[in-house]
């Protein structure tokens, strides 16, 4: 993703006679690559049709960039954005299971209860 999204950009650059970006990926493009993963993921949880009784009964809203969150007991906490209010993922998606897969090798294969701290952390 991160590299179409690139593609888009160099070929805005090229008609508008701009230089190509041709380094290595910045930590915003890869920012961002994850931000239009999050709502492509989150479009299932928008199109469904009791999503504003799940928006109620679980207290989520969206932020300034469309994404749906959580709000929960770490309102106040001293901690960052995304950890005090997690982005919401559907269960039965694909993308969720590779989340839940990538969490699992970052914890070393250490068992489902410190892979569930991950995935919170993060989800």
């Amino acid at each position: 993703m991160e590299y179409v999204l690139r593609f888009v950009e160099n070929r805005k650059r090229k008609q508008r006679g701009d230089i190509l970006c041709k380094d290595a990926l910045t930590a915003q493009e890869l920012a961002n690559a994850k931000q239009c993963w999050l709502l492509a993921l989150q479009r299932q949880v928008r199109s469904d049709g009791n999503s504003d009784q799940i928006k109620n009964r679980l207290g989520l809203f969206e932020d300034d960039k469309c994404i749906i969150r959580c709000k929960g007991r770490l309102a106040n906490a001293k901690i960052t954005y995304k950890e005090r209010y997690p982005a919401i993922v559907p269960r039965n998606h694909h993308l969720t299971k590779l989340i839940i897969r990538d969490c699992h090798y970052r914890v070393g294969h250490n068992g489902v209860r410190e892979t569930l701290a991950e995935v919170r952390s993060r989800f």
